[in-house]
Protein backbone atom coordinates (compact mmCIF):
# COMPACT_ATOMS: atom_id res chain seq x y z
CA UNK A 1 0.00 0.00 0.00
CA UNK A 2 1.34 3.10 -0.92
CA UNK A 3 2.22 5.91 1.91
CA UNK A 4 -0.20 9.29 1.30
CA UNK A 5 2.63 12.16 0.95
CA UNK A 6 1.03 14.24 2.74
CA UNK A 7 0.51 12.01 6.07
CA UNK A 8 4.02 11.81 5.68
CA UNK A 9 4.63 15.27 5.84
CA UNK A 10 2.61 16.26 8.26
CA UNK A 11 4.04 13.33 10.48
CA UNK A 12 7.01 14.35 9.63
CA UNK A 13 6.44 17.83 10.93
CA UNK A 14 5.44 16.87 13.65
CA UNK A 15 8.00 14.69 14.65
CA UNK A 16 10.45 17.84 13.61
CA UNK A 17 8.33 20.19 15.83
CA UNK A 18 8.75 17.53 19.13
CA UNK A 19 12.45 17.31 18.20
CA UNK A 20 12.89 21.06 18.69
CA UNK A 21 10.44 21.42 21.34
CA UNK A 22 12.92 18.95 23.69
CA UNK A 23 15.84 20.32 22.34
CA UNK A 24 14.70 23.52 23.65
CA UNK A 25 13.69 22.65 27.14
CA UNK A 26 17.22 20.12 27.25
CA UNK A 27 18.46 23.71 26.10
CA UNK A 28 17.06 25.93 28.43
CA UNK A 29 17.61 24.21 31.68
CA UNK A 30 21.19 23.42 30.71
CA UNK A 31 22.06 27.03 30.05
CA UNK A 32 20.84 28.10 33.23
CA UNK A 33 22.44 25.14 35.46
CA UNK A 34 25.58 25.66 33.36
CA UNK A 35 25.57 29.24 34.18
CA UNK A 36 25.37 28.93 37.13
CA UNK A 37 27.79 26.12 38.11
CA UNK A 38 30.51 28.46 35.47
CA UNK A 39 29.95 31.26 38.07
CA UNK A 40 29.72 29.34 41.40
CA UNK A 41 32.51 26.74 41.01
CA UNK A 42 35.02 27.90 38.85
CA UNK A 43 34.82 31.90 39.81
CA UNK A 44 33.25 32.74 43.02
CA UNK A 45 34.18 29.52 45.19
CA UNK A 46 38.19 29.16 44.02
CA UNK A 47 38.11 33.16 44.82
CA UNK A 48 37.17 32.59 48.56
CA UNK A 49 39.23 29.77 49.23
CA UNK A 50 42.01 31.67 47.95
CA UNK A 51 41.04 35.12 50.56
CA UNK A 52 40.24 32.33 52.94
CA UNK A 53 43.77 30.41 52.78
CA UNK A 54 45.96 33.57 51.96
CA UNK A 55 44.02 36.75 52.23
CA UNK A 56 44.88 37.93 48.93
CA UNK A 57 42.38 38.63 45.86
CA UNK A 58 43.04 35.99 43.22
CA UNK A 59 41.68 38.79 40.60
CA UNK A 60 44.54 40.84 39.94
CA UNK A 61 43.34 42.38 36.61
CA UNK A 62 43.45 45.97 37.53
CA UNK A 63 42.25 49.40 35.92
CA UNK A 64 45.24 50.20 34.32
CA UNK A 65 46.42 51.51 30.62
CA UNK A 66 49.19 47.90 30.64
CA UNK A 67 48.59 45.09 28.28
CA UNK A 68 47.67 42.38 30.90
CA UNK A 69 44.73 44.74 32.50
CA UNK A 70 43.68 45.47 28.56
CA UNK A 71 43.32 42.05 28.04
CA UNK A 72 41.49 41.63 31.30
CA UNK A 73 38.81 44.40 30.45
CA UNK A 74 38.42 42.81 26.76
CA UNK A 75 37.95 39.00 28.93
CA UNK A 76 35.07 40.77 30.57
CA UNK A 77 33.66 41.86 27.67
CA UNK A 78 33.77 38.30 25.95
CA UNK A 79 32.24 37.01 29.27
CA UNK A 80 29.06 39.67 28.25
CA UNK A 81 28.75 38.64 24.89
CA UNK A 82 29.08 34.79 25.43
CA UNK A 83 26.18 35.31 27.86
CA UNK A 84 24.20 37.78 25.41
CA UNK A 85 22.83 34.85 22.82
CA UNK A 86 22.05 32.59 25.87
CA UNK A 87 19.68 35.34 27.68
CA UNK A 88 18.38 35.94 24.25
CA UNK A 89 17.69 32.07 23.89
CA UNK A 90 16.03 32.13 27.52
CA UNK A 91 13.76 34.83 27.56
CA UNK A 92 13.34 35.70 23.95
CA UNK A 93 13.57 33.40 21.72
CA UNK A 94 11.86 34.61 18.74
CA UNK A 95 15.05 37.04 18.36
CA UNK A 96 17.74 34.73 17.85
CA UNK A 97 17.68 33.89 14.31
CA UNK A 98 18.49 37.84 13.74
CA UNK A 99 22.11 36.17 15.08
CA UNK A 100 22.36 34.40 11.88
CA UNK A 101 21.86 30.67 12.59
CA UNK A 102 24.10 28.37 11.06
CA UNK A 103 23.02 24.98 9.79
CA UNK A 104 24.65 22.36 11.82
CA UNK A 105 23.95 18.60 11.94
CA UNK A 106 21.39 17.64 15.56
CA UNK A 107 24.43 15.31 16.38
CA UNK A 108 26.41 18.88 16.98
CA UNK A 109 24.02 20.09 19.29
CA UNK A 110 24.31 16.45 21.50
CA UNK A 111 27.67 16.70 21.30
CA UNK A 112 28.20 20.31 22.05
CA UNK A 113 26.25 19.61 25.50
CA UNK A 114 29.19 16.73 26.34
CA UNK A 115 32.05 19.08 25.25
CA UNK A 116 30.30 21.66 27.64
CA UNK A 117 30.11 19.49 30.52
CA UNK A 118 33.62 18.11 30.23
CA UNK A 119 35.46 21.03 29.72
CA UNK A 120 33.61 22.66 32.66
CA UNK A 121 34.70 19.47 35.12
CA UNK A 122 37.98 20.02 33.48
CA UNK A 123 38.44 23.37 34.70
CA UNK A 124 37.05 22.79 37.84
CA UNK A 125 39.50 19.73 38.85
CA UNK A 126 42.29 22.48 37.45
CA UNK A 127 41.58 25.10 39.19
CA UNK A 128 41.48 22.43 42.37
CA UNK A 129 45.02 21.34 41.08
CA UNK A 130 46.28 24.53 41.56
CA UNK A 131 45.32 24.99 45.20
CA UNK A 132 47.33 28.61 46.64
CA UNK A 133 48.67 29.17 43.30
CA UNK A 134 45.17 30.08 41.20
CA UNK A 135 45.11 33.53 39.59
CA UNK A 136 42.77 35.25 37.59
CA UNK A 137 45.59 36.96 35.03
CA UNK A 138 49.12 37.74 36.67
CA UNK A 139 49.87 38.24 40.30
CA UNK A 140 53.31 40.47 40.24
CA UNK A 141 53.14 41.21 44.11
CA UNK A 142 53.07 37.38 45.18
CA UNK A 143 55.54 34.52 43.98
CA UNK A 144 53.23 31.81 43.76
CA UNK A 145 54.08 28.24 43.50
CA UNK A 146 54.91 26.15 40.00
CA UNK A 147 52.00 23.55 39.58
CA UNK A 148 53.04 20.70 37.11
CA UNK A 149 51.12 17.53 38.19
CA UNK A 150 47.63 16.83 37.77
CA UNK A 151 46.86 17.81 34.25
CA UNK A 152 49.57 19.88 34.29
CA UNK A 153 51.60 17.67 33.90
CA UNK A 154 49.91 17.27 30.27
CA UNK A 155 49.01 20.58 29.47
CA UNK A 156 50.79 23.98 30.37
CA UNK A 157 47.49 26.16 30.71
CA UNK A 158 44.64 23.42 31.24
CA UNK A 159 42.44 25.97 32.57
CA UNK A 160 42.26 27.95 29.11
CA UNK A 161 42.23 25.07 27.36
CA UNK A 162 38.94 24.21 29.35
CA UNK A 163 38.10 27.59 28.47
CA UNK A 164 38.29 26.61 24.78
CA UNK A 165 36.03 24.23 25.35
CA UNK A 166 33.33 25.77 26.89
CA UNK A 167 32.65 28.47 24.21
CA UNK A 168 33.35 25.59 21.30
CA UNK A 169 30.99 23.34 22.50
CA UNK A 170 28.50 26.79 23.45
CA UNK A 171 29.24 27.62 19.95
CA UNK A 172 27.74 23.63 19.00
CA UNK A 173 25.02 23.95 21.26
CA UNK A 174 23.73 27.56 19.91
CA UNK A 175 25.38 27.72 16.69
CA UNK A 176 25.21 31.08 15.23
CA UNK A 177 27.65 34.16 13.76
CA UNK A 178 27.88 35.70 17.10
CA UNK A 179 28.74 32.56 19.27
CA UNK A 180 31.36 31.71 16.35
CA UNK A 181 32.95 35.39 16.38
CA UNK A 182 33.03 35.14 20.45
CA UNK A 183 34.74 31.91 20.40
CA UNK A 184 37.41 33.30 18.03
CA UNK A 185 38.05 36.69 19.71
CA UNK A 186 38.32 34.46 23.19
CA UNK A 187 40.98 32.15 21.46
CA UNK A 188 42.95 35.26 20.17
CA UNK A 189 42.80 37.04 23.83
CA UNK A 190 43.76 33.51 25.31
CA UNK A 191 46.68 33.02 23.27
CA UNK A 192 48.03 36.26 24.14
CA UNK A 193 47.53 36.07 27.84
CA UNK A 194 49.33 32.65 27.98
CA UNK A 195 52.15 34.07 26.52
CA UNK A 196 52.03 36.45 29.47
CA UNK A 197 51.36 34.51 32.10
CA UNK A 198 54.41 31.98 30.59
CA UNK A 199 56.86 35.31 29.80
CA UNK A 200 55.91 35.96 33.51
CA UNK A 201 56.71 32.33 35.31
CA UNK A 202 59.90 31.62 33.49
CA UNK A 203 60.98 35.56 34.54
CA UNK A 204 60.07 34.17 38.26
CA UNK A 205 60.87 30.50 38.06
CA UNK A 206 63.85 30.39 36.15
CA UNK A 207 65.29 27.17 34.65
CA UNK A 208 62.79 25.00 36.33
CA UNK A 209 59.99 26.37 34.44
CA UNK A 210 62.61 26.33 31.64
CA UNK A 211 62.51 23.12 31.85
CA UNK A 212 58.90 22.27 32.39
CA UNK A 213 58.51 24.37 29.52
CA UNK A 214 60.61 22.19 27.20
CA UNK A 215 58.61 18.99 28.33
CA UNK A 216 55.02 19.84 28.44
CA UNK A 217 53.11 21.35 25.60
CA UNK A 218 51.08 24.69 25.65
CA UNK A 219 47.91 23.21 25.23
CA UNK A 220 48.21 19.28 24.47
Amino acid sequence: MDKDPGLFCSFGRVGFYLESSRKGKIMKIFLVLYFIFFILFCLVLPTVRVWRQQKILAITFKNTDSAHDYIGKLFKVVILAAGFPALLYLFNEERLPRLIQLDLPPSVFYLGLIIMAVSLLWVMIAQIQMANSWRIGIDYEKKTELVHEGFFNYSRNPIYLGMHGSLLGFFMVLPNVWSLVVFLIAHILMQIQTRLEEEYLEKMHGASYADYKNKVRRWL
